[in-house]
This record gives C-alpha cells, sequence and structure tokens, in this order.
C-alpha cells in the first residue's frame, strides 16, 4: 500500500502482511528528485496517490503514480530504484535533507500547471502474461484557472485525463514510458465560471 509521509513530499509503501510497526518497504520523493537543500520547496507535494501491478512474463512489478502540485503525473517502478530490491528496505527520503544524490527511475506526465487531485491505476492486462512488456492505465482528476481555461482549445480543457505508462519486465534499469492518452471534457467553462473547475476524485 502506498501512502502519505510526514514530509509533504515524500510516500511509504507498506506491506500489510507485516505489523504496522516493522519498518516500511521503501519511502522515496514523489517528484523522483532528491532535495539537497532542507530550505528547498519547489511546489513538489505529492497530492494524489495510486497503486497497481504491471504483469509481464508472468512476473508482477509494483507501480506508484504520483500526483503533484505542479501538474504533473509520475510513475515509479518500485523494483527499479536505484539500488534497492523489494527484500531490502532502503529510504530514499530523508526528513530532512535526501543524502542521495542519483535520482529516481520515473516517467513524468504533464497534465497543467494545478495540483492533481484524484488518481487511480489499474494493470491493463490481467495474468498471466507472457509480454516482456508490463502496463498500467491510470485516470488523473486535476483543476484549472477558468479564465486560463477560456484562452486554450475546447478540445484541451478538460480536468481529466487517460495515462498509459509501459515497463519492461527484463530492463533492470530505465525509465518507463508514460503517455498521455486522452483528455476528457467534465466541467462547461464559460465566461461566467469563476474559481478553479476540477474533478477531486476519481475511480476504476
Amino acid at each position: 500500500m502506498a501512502l502519505p509521509s510526514e514530509d509533504e513530499s515524500c510516500v511509504t509503501v507498506r506491506d500489510l502482511r507485516v505489523s504496522p510497526s516493522a519498518s516500511p518497504i521503501v519511502q522515496f520523493r514523489g517528484t523522483g528528485q532528491p532535495r539537497i537543500d532542507r530550505n528547498q520547496r519547489e511546489h513538489d507535494m505529492v497530492t494524489a496517490l495510486a497503486m497497481s501491478e504491471a504483469f509481464a512474463t508472468y512476473t508482477s512489478r509494483p507501480i506508484v503514480a504520483c500526483g503533484v502540485e505542479i501538474g504533473s503525473v509520475l510513475f515509479h517502478d518500485i523494483m527499479n530504484m536505484p539500488g534497492r530490491s523489494l527484500e531490502n528496505t532502503e529510504t530514499l527520503c530523508e526528513t530532512d535533507i535526501d543524502q542521495y544524490s542519483v535520482q529516481m527511475q520515473s516517467s513524468n506526465v504533464k497534465l497543467g500547471n494545478h495540483p492533481i487531485l484524484g488518481l487511480d491505476m489499474a494493470p491493463s492486462s490481467l495474468p498471466p502474461s507472457t509480454s516482456v512488456e508490463g502496463s498500467v492505465v491510470a485516470i488523473a482528476g486535476f483543476a484549472g484557472n477558468a479564465a486560463d481555461m477560456l484562452e486554450l482549445p475546447e478540445s484541451e480543457r478538460g480536468t481529466a485525463a487517460v495515462l498509459k505508462a509501459i515497463f519492461s519486465a527484463v530492463q533492470t534499469e530505465g525509465v518507463p514510458m508514460a503517455r498521455l492518452r486522452a483528455r476528457l471534457p467534465t466541467c462547461t467553462v464559460s465566461d461566467d465560471t469563476a474559481g478553479e473547475p476540477g474533478v477531486a476524485a476519481y475511480c476504476f
């Protein structure tokens, strides 16, 4: 299970089969970037989380999707985090300063300039699979400033998006491939619309 952490930019992954007092499987920054300066804060708050599995070649890979404050969704392959395996507890997230100079292997899809408010994810296919690639499909909801949205073409005003991320079962390192599949129309925006219309929750 992927959970928020005390640090607003960090994610904790725990195994529900073990005691809550045990150490988590891993902690990492949702943005995939180490924070070198304790005073650094560049809108990196994790605002939405989802976790699923990508099935490939009779194996499964745990995938965590993080929606962040700056309007991006990042996909993280837990098994491809630098220098770790699921058998070892590691932290890529320190409360004060990250001691890791390495950046996580993740894929980033930018949806806008406003926070991702809702996120859900599911595997693209169910096991057994003989493909060397596994994939997940995610759906994200976000908000947008009404005045800014009116300046966009009508096809780009939707505040929901369908995303797909592909992961290789044979690579030990590498960046997953993620892309925007569709932007969906949601709230109707007109000259009379005020505030930041958007979608705050989604579920498959």
